[in-house]
């Protein structure tokens, strides 16, 4: 078929060429301690319709990677807002599903929105949950693609949208615009308790060998130990990892594991990416690997039970929608050779582990989703002593 070139690329003639259309994207999201076993709680509205799209739900569900525990789904209700030349609508005879000529960048920035609030307003887990949805700061251009968009507070208002059943906030700000391919990042968040940074926090005590107490500016925190560990050591070993620079330990003489047919295909078909996460496997006859060298943090740990923790992951990965592999290896490294639940610390050990945790960049939850503190407050203590 002939093809023309055009301002925005080569495209087949007939077709019209589309310039970056403008993205506006607001509405709701629950902070991730609000979760529900399904992704029936994550609605959208593209230029005021409501519409399914298991991309841009994805695209939710990614904004809150290792925030929610596994096999858990946020709450979020987007409106998405582009120009009418940007989408198809008529992909389905009830319009429930439409197409996007730059769906990346549709995906892009609602990842990018969502994950901008939700980090940015998360809050330290209270003794009691909170059900207040966080708003999202409205990202786009100030030009409306369609005077038929329904806005959030049009939305809220509509007597039919309460068998939802969600706590919404009453007020809309206004737009904020933006020029350029893409959304603008958020302002950074204020450095308080409900902020994405923990406050300076004093080592009090352990309770029961698995929590820390500690003393903030408001009041007590309970941490725990293996959540928290699971946390510093994820950020940390991803860290090295997008530098290239994991270390590696040796061991003497090596170690080896045995495997059931499947295990072998499943561990070789990934001992590439193994490797570059600092573990050296080689095969060693039939079903067994010899394992050369670990990753140096996790060098006193049992290498054996590592790669098959990690193996047994890998075999119970069965959605396509699948988190990076090489994030899930980390984790499950993370998670078989960090600090358990039971393990007496010294108070150096956790003044060492509480100051690691007030410098991750999202120390609210493990990688898994749990909670690695909880918050009692000055006067929720006073409540509980009658003082109030």
């Amino acid at each position: 078929m002939p093809r023309s070139r055009g301002a925005e690329g080569t495209r087949d003639e007939g077709q019209v060429a589309i310039p970056h259309s403008p993205i506006r994207i607001s509405g709701f999201v629950a902070p991730p301690n609000e979760h529900r076993a399904s992704r029936q709680h994550i609605t959208l509205f593209v230029n005021g319709r409501w519409v399914r799209d298991n991309n841009l739900t994805y695209a939710i569900v990614q904004a809150y990677h290792t925030l929610l525990p596994v096999g858990r789904y946020p709450l979020a209700l987007i409106f998405i807002n582009l120009s009418l030349e940007a989408v198809d609508v008529n992909v389905h005879p009830a319009k429930t599903e439409v197409r996007f000529h730059e769906g990346s960048r549709v995906f892009g920035a609602v990842q990018k929105a969502v994950r901008g609030a939700v980090v940015g307003q998360m809050e330290v887990r209270g003794i009691r949950p909170f059900t207040t949805l966080t708003q999202l700061p409205t990202w786009g251009n100030s030009g409306a693609a369609s005077q038929s968009f329904v806005r959030p507070q049009e939305w809220l208002d509509d007597p039919d949208m309460g068998q939802m059943g969600l706590e919404l906030p009453t007020a809309v700000p206004p737009a904020m615009p933006f020029a350029g391919e893409s959304p603008p990042s958020p302002p950074p968040p204020q450095r308080h308790l409900a902020g994405d940074k923990l406050p300076i926090m004093r080592v009090v005590g352990q309770v029961g060998a698995s929590y820390i107490i500690t003393e903030g500016p408001e009041g007590m925190f309970l941490i725990d130990q293996h959540a928290a560990h699971e946390r510093i050591m994820y950020e940390k070993y991803m860290a090295a990892y997008a530098r290239q620079a994991i270390a590696r330990q040796g061991l003497v003489g090596g170690a080896v594991i045995q495997l059931a047919p499947d295990q072998s295909r499943l561990l070789e078909e990934n001992l590439p990416i193994l490797a570059q996460l600092g573990f050296e496997i080689e095969p060693f006859g039939p079903q067994s690997f010899v394992i050369r060298a670990v990753p140096a943090f996790v060098a006193t740990a049992d290498p054996v039970r590592i790669v098959a923790d990690v193996v047994g992951d890998l075999e119970r990965e069965a959605t396509p929608l699948q988190d990076k592999i090489e994030a899930k290896i980390v984790r499950r490294v993370c998670k078989t050779a960090t600090i358990k639940a039971g393990h007496t610390l010294s108070t150096a050990e956790m003044e060492a582990l509480v100051r690691n945790l007030e410098a991750c960049d999202n120390p609210h939850t493990c990688p898994h989703g749990r909670p690695t503190l909880i918050f009692l407050s000055v006067a929720q203590l006073a409540r509980e002593f009658g003082r109030t």
